[in-house]
This record gives structure tokens, sequence and C-alpha cells, in this order.
């Protein structure tokens, strides 16, 4: 009697032990090289120049777009690095400009004037987006916080321009 009830105890713990299931992270971040309003700035290459706009002339619109997994969550800032302390003119002040109406999942907070920076944050499963512009001449540094990190996981500089001088 006592083996069968061993060997019943032996096959309940095997039996639990193949029951259990083995938790999968899916926390890939993806940034594809183009989104729902034009170029994706997140997927560009460091020290990239794109096209910035005049209130003058047409405006160039960029993508900020990731595409997340079940799992996955993005905070990216992005710090204005130019010295617009000279400006004499609005239309020469270099910045970027969002247009919330077409957030499609990448909620924006306020710019803190403070810090000249601007944080983003995703809000969904799938592709995360918004359009953004940019105006003058700048440049800016992104700084990516992937899946929670409390340090930067990537960080780059984009610049851009037009023929306002």
């Amino acid at each position: 009697m006592k083996y069968i009830l061993m060997i019943f105890i032996c096959l309940l713990v095997l039996a639990g032990n193949s029951c259990k299931k083995e938790v999968v992270i899916n926390d890939e971040i993806t940034y594809p090289a183009t989104g729902q309003f034009g170029d994706n700035i997140l997927s560009m290459q460091d020290s990239a120049q794109v096209v910035s706009g005049t209130y003058y002339g047409p405006i160039p619109y960029y993508s900020l777009c990731a595409d997340l997994e079940e799992d996955a969550e993005l905070k990216v800032i992005i710090t204005n690095l130019t010295n617009n302390d000279t400006v004499t003119s609005s239309a020469r002040y270099g910045s970027w400009f969002l247009n919330i109406e077409n957030e499609r999942g990448m909620l924006s907070y306020s710019y803190d004037e403070e810090t000249n920076s601007q944080v983003f944050e995703s809000s969904k499963i799938g592709l995360n987006d918004l359009e953004i512009s940019f105006n003058a001449n700048g440049s800016c540094r992104i700084d990516f916080y992937e899946n929670n990190s409390s340090t930067v996981t990537l960080s780059k500089i984009l610049f851009w321009s037009n023929d306002v001088e």
C-alpha cells in the first residue's frame, strides 16, 4: 500500500509540474519607416536632417510612430536643443508642432518651458502615431524609455531646417 501511495504522489507532482504555463512576455517595440502622417522621426538615424516648414509656405508633416506588442510600453522625451534666446521673429523660432486631432495612440503632454522638453507616451497595443511638424531651423534630442525603463534605452539627435535664415 505504501508503494501505491508513493507512486500516486509522484504522479500528482509530475502532473502538477506539467500543467504550469510558461509566462511569455511580448514587449517588442518596432519603429516603422513611415507612419500615417509621413516619415517616422523615431525610426530615423542619429543626426538625421528633416525639412521644416515656415509660416509663409508649405509645412512637411512627419509621424512620431511606434508599433507595440501587448506587454510593451514606450515613453519618449523630446528636448529642444535650439538656442532661441536671440530669435527676434517667431518665423525663425526653431520648434515643433503637433496636431493632436491626429493623435493615434501616442499621447503628448504639455511642453515644459524649464527643461525645453515634451513627453510622449504610448497608450495602446499596436500602432501608436502622432502628427508632428517643425518650424524654422533647429535640433532636438529624442530619448527613448522602453518598457518602463528608468534610464534612456536609446537616444538620437534630429536636425531640421528650411530656407528661412
